[in-house]
């Protein structure tokens, strides 16, 4: 159930999303955007010059390393892309050898185009982050961690608009979220976009989402009551230009 569900769920992580209402989505979390917590890293001394191998997961997928191959495992949808790795100094070279069930490849791997994807990589405890090598400098940054607890609520609007969010979180941190209109209908919030913080104040649990393009718009959805199986609450923003506000509930996904 929870692969079902995730198919489209984060799709901007891998594919860019063009709507009136949502814009041009980028679900991928950006380490670098001042306005963006983002992934927490993990504070513990980096082991310099160690090989990734071992199984890596971000919300979107996993990648499996080991010392000559990987194997890319989407969360999202059936791909599957398979190739050749080097690591000399802190440098993991991947080559793509083939690919089966793939509309894009994650955009880590799209930077590239047709050369193998270069980056430095640093282990730190738990976390692998990945620093693209590209010939113009990019503030992104690819992170996985070994284990990944992950959330997926539907949640309906007062309107009667469904979308599905998810959330990814690492010993009860938050890691990184997406979510995705599953109705046809975008006017809760737009029509994908991603979860760039969860914080939990006197008012509520609160999500921050975010997604950007020709029409950027932002919101703030609170969760003012929650169980282990439900939730409900209300949210605010703006898209295009265009307020919003409404109520919510929301159930529980499970496999």
């Amino acid at each position: 159930m929870i692969r079902l569900l995730f198919i489209g769920l984060l799709l901007g992580a891998c594919r860019a999303d063009t709507n009136e209402k949502g814009g041009t989505v980028d679900i991928t979390i950006d380490q670098n955007d001042p306005a963006d917590s983002g992934p927490v890293l993990d504070t513990s001394e980096p082991e310099p010059g160690t090989p990734p191998n071992g199984a890596w997961s971000d919300c979107s997928g996993t990648i499996e390393l080991s010392e000559n191959d990987f194997l890319w495992d989407s969360r999202i949808s059936e791909c599957r892309i398979e190739g050749t790795t080097t690591f000399v100094e802190s440098t993991l070279t991947i080559t793509v050898e083939e690919s089966s069930e793939c509309e894009s490849f994650p955009w880590w791997l799209n930077l590239f185009d047709d050369d193998p994807s270069v980056f430095s990589a640093t282990v730190v405890g738990s976390r692998l982050a990945l620093f693209p090598l590209t010939s113009t400098p990019t503030v992104r940054v690819a992170q996985f961690e070994e284990n990944l607890d992950i959330e997926l609520w539907k949640l309906t609007s007062n309107s009667g608009s469904e979308s599905v969010f998810g959330l990814c979180s690492v010993d009860g941190v938050f890691f990184e979220g997406g979510y995705r209109n599953t109705d046809g209908n975008c006017d809760f919030l737009s029509c994908s976009g991603r979860i760039a913080a969860q914080s939990v104040t006197d008012t509520g649990e609160h999500w921050t989402t975010i997604c950007q393009g020709s029409c950027p718009c932002g919101a703030i959805v609170t969760l003012e009551n929650r169980t282990d199986t439900e939730i409900n609450g209300h949210f605010y923003g703006s898209n295009c230009g265009r307020n919003m506000e409404g109520t919510f509930t929301g159930i529980r996904e499970t496999d």
